[in-house]
């Protein structure tokens, strides 16, 4: 169990360590280049993780299970966080309101995507959740590409390092209090 569960928690490493790496490149590569990068990786790998399906090996399963979820990792940092920035930068004075709605959609698709993956599962299979989700997230992600004018995100005129911010203990708070909140949701 505990191996199976570490495919489903993989993610957030990846999360946890491509986030702020996407953050610090988002000014640099731009929104542009990084959103359809994000969504492409996100999309084909929850694809590919679906194609897990036909893997009989254990061992060669967690293997790929593994390498898929932490590259879908990468691609959800990536989607994300450009996806946040352009709603900020489209409504500066309304950060908290879009910051907000960003988690209310992120914990609607997390109450009701179980649900519709389990339907999908009785119906077909492993693979048609998988495959019906990474499509979503391909369709969507160039309906807003073909649709979105793209905001410039400026680079701050001083570089901050990580460990100053760190060292704030309000910051230090704030993201224990995040980590305790994301470790209840299971």
């Amino acid at each position: 169990a505990a191996q199976f569960g570490a495919v489903f928690g993989i993610i957030h490493l990846s999360l946890f360590m491509f986030g702020p790496l996407v953050g610090k490149y988002l000014s640099i590569w731009g929104v542009k280049a990084i959103f359809p990068a994000g969504f492409i990786i996100d999309g084909g790998t929850f694809i590919l993780f679906g194609l897990l399906q036909w893997v009989e090996d254990t061992s060669t399963f967690l293997v790929f299970s593994y390498l898929i979820r932490f590259l879908e990792g990468v691609g959800a940092a990536a989607t994300w966080t450009s996806n946040l920035s352009i709603l900020m930068a489209k409504f500066p004075e309304r950060k908290a309101t879009v910051k907000a709605w960003c988690d209310a959609s992120f914990n609607f698709g997390l109450t009701v995507g179980p649900v519709l993956g389990a339907l999908m599962y009785d119906a077909a299979g492993f693979f048609l959740p998988f495959c019906i989700t990474g499509t979503a997230i391909l369709v969507s992600g160039l309906v807003v590409l073909l649709t979105i004018d793209f905001p410039t995100i400026g680079h701050g005129e001083t570089h901050l390092p990580v460990y100053k911010v760190l060292c704030n203990p309000r910051v230090l708070i704030a993201l224990a209090t995040c980590s305790v909140g994301a470790y209840s949701i299971g």
